[in-house]
Order: C-alpha cells, then sequence, then structure tokens
C-alpha cells in the first residue's frame, strides 16, 4: 500500500509529521533560537522557572506560551526536563470546529527527573527527557546549571544546513 500525507484532504498523523521534521533537524532536539525567551531559566527558592520559546524535540514542536514554574525537591540532585510521554492519553473540551473546541495535551510536561529516559518517539518509543539542564537543591536553594546541548545558535543551524541563509 502506497500513502501519500502532505496531500489535500489527506490525514496526517503526529508520528508522520514529527518523522519528517525529526529528519530535517539530523535527528537533533533543541530550543529554538529567537523564539520569545528561548526557554531561559531562572531560579527562586525551590523553584525553576522555564520562560517564554519553543523547542523541536524529536520533531514535535513544544512552545511554553507563559513562563512555566517548576517544583524542585528540597535537597535533591537531577535535571530540568521537556518531558513527553506519548503513553498518556489527549483529551478534548468542545466540539471539534467549534470556537470552544480546545485539546488538552496531557503527553507533555515540564518537570523535574531524577533519571532521562530517551526513548526513539519515532520509531515506536514512549517517553523522552528533554534535559534543559542540572538542578541540585538544598533546603531552601536550587542551582540550575543549563545543559548547552540544549541551545542551537541560527549560526550552528545554517552551518548544519537545518535551516537556509
Amino acid at each position: 500500500m502506497l500513502v501519500g500525507y502532505q496531500f489535500d484532504r489527506a490525514k496526517v498523523t503526529a508520528i508522520s509529521d514529527a518523522s519528517i521534521y525529526s529528519i530535517l533537524t539530523g535527528n537533533r532536539s533543541f530550543v529554538l533560537p529567537g523564539r520569545g525567551n528561548e526557554m531561559n531559566v531562572t531560579t527562586s527558592a525551590l523553584t525553576c522557572n522555564i520562560n517564554t520559546g519553543q523547542a523541536l524535540i524529536q520533531g514535535r514542536l513544544v512552545e511554553v506560551l507563559t513562563p512555566e514554574p517548576v517544583a524542585i525537591p528540597a535537597n535533591s540532585s537531577g535535571y530540568l526536563v521537556i518531558h513527553i510521554d506519548l503513553s498518556q492519553v489527549n483529551t478534548s473540551i468542545g466540539i471539534p470546529g467549534a470556537s470552544d473546541y480546545r485539546v488538552i495535551n496531557n503527553q507533555v510536561k515540564a518537570m523535574y527527573v531524577n533519571q532521562l529516559t530517551e526513548d526513539d518517539l519515532n520509531n515506536g518509543g514512549v517517553d523522552f527527557s528533554f534535559n534543559l539542564g542540572t538542578v541540585d537543591s538544598t533546603n531552601s536553594t536550587v542551582t540550575y546549571v543549563r545543559n548547552d546541548d540544549a541551545w542551537i545558535t541560527l549560526k550552528q543551524l545554517l552551518l548544519q544546513g537545518i535551516v537556509g541563509g
């Protein structure tokens, strides 16, 4: 059977769409440069705040529209991540096509984790942690160290041929 996805009246599934973007970006996941505040992270007491921005995570566009607070447990060491869990079921409110229709995405959230999971979401995997950085906390404060591999500059995108100049 031959299937074409980007054609009139065709159904394009999330996995089909993500697969294209993942291949076009060399299977890399990264924060997109120049979008919002580029997901820069600030800390306050035992909270990390992920600022606005967009990331392409295994071909899936994830956007932080308003700063996203993540509570960090006291006296812990781990990671600040955007976590994708495709085993969760998305829900919706309203009637499809109506102005009040809204999808609630239960498959992506910002969170603290002790261990990273790195399934290949485009080949049957369901669980992936996009590592924004490491966190270490005391009783009352958190120290965040950015994972520089998660950020890419426009120059790097050009040099790698991911975008045209």
